[in-house]
Parts: structure tokens; C-alpha cells; sequence
């Protein structure tokens, strides 16, 4: 039987890493929703502060054929501009000049609104070959050199072979 096919949600910002397995895209719509609404603050902390990876891994038949990189479709706004979240957290000059702005008592990061632009993602996502990973199931998985270099800072980029729990 030919292995299951589902999306990997993975986000990789410091100790609270996560992977989220789906079949279909609703559920890593409303994650990433979740992700955008910036409740404590942790959103943007870990986006703009810490850095790290927040993409689509997609798994065909156990084989993962793409990754989908979701920072440049998320934009944060200070009230100086829109940046995308990509774009500040790798440039340390534009971080370091929009922190400088800030006092240290402007409890900035609660003010941060971060924003999804779902369609151009929507638009990457290609859909799932059947048999469609089932509730419980493992995705088992290796990460092929041609996939390591976008996602370089990928949890996955760490080991070879992988083994995750659809919930």
C-alpha cells in the first residue's frame, strides 16, 4: 500500500517548536489565524524576536515533496509601516532601527499586529494524493537534500529520517 499524504504545519520559534498534522488546509488556515492574532504577545515575540521557521511541509505518499515558507505572506505593523516578517527578522539593521524607536517601557509587542495573506499560500498548496493519512496515524518520512536548503533553520534539517502523529 502506498504511504499516507498530509500537510505539516511547523512552527519552530525556541523551546515551544511544534508540528501540526492535517489533511486538509482548513485546519492550517485557522492555525495560522491563531498564530496572526498575537494573544500574550507570543506571536510577535517569537516571530520578530527569536526568529526561526514557520512553514508548510507537504507529504505525498510518505515522500515530502515541499515546503512552503509562511513569513513572507505575514506582515507586521507597528504603526510605522508594514514589514514582512521575513524581511525583519533577517535584515538585523531594520530590527535594530524599529526597536531603537521604541521606549523599553512601550509594551510594544502587544501593540504588534501581524496580518495572514492566506490566498498567495492557498495558491502553493498543492492537494493530497489519496490514501489521505487517518486520525491517529503515522507519517513516516525523510527529508531529501533538495528540500534541506529552504528550511534551513527547520527542526527537520537536524535529522534524516522523521515520524509524526496525525491528532
Amino acid at each position: 500500500m502506498a504511504g499516507a499524504s498530509a500537510y505539516v504545519l511547523e512552527l519552530s520559534f525556541g523551546p515551544d517548536d511544534s508540528f501540526r498534522v492535517w489533511t486538509e488546509p482548513e485546519p492550517v488556515k485557522a492555525a495560522l489565524e491563531v498564530f496572526c492574532a498575537n494573544e500574550g504577545n507570543q506571536a510577535a515575540y517569537r516571530a520578530v524576536i527569536v526568529g526561526g521557521t514557520l512553514g508548510i511541509w507537504v507529504v505525498q505518499r510518505n515522500a515530502l515533496t515541499q515546503f512552503i515558507d509562511v513569513l513572507p505572506f505575514i506582515r507586521a505593523e507597528l504603526g510605522h509601516g508594514p514589514r514582512r516578517l521575513e524581511e525583519l527578522w533577517r535584515d538585523e539593521r531594520l530590527l535594530a532601527s524599529w526597536a531603537e524607536e521604541m521606549d523599553e517601557a512601550d509594551p510594544w509587542l502587544e501593540r504588534m499586529k501581524l496580518e495572514l495573506f492566506w490566498d498567495p499560500i492557498a495558491e502553493r498548496l498543492p492537494s493530497l494524493h489519496e490514501p489521505l493519512l487517518e486520525a491517529g496515524g503515522e507519517l513516516r518520512f525523510e527529508l531529501p537534500e533538495s528540500l534541506r536548503l529552504q528550511a534551513p533553520r527547520s527542526l527537520f534539517t537536524r535529522r534524516r529520517h522523521h515520524v509524526l502523529r496525525r491528532s
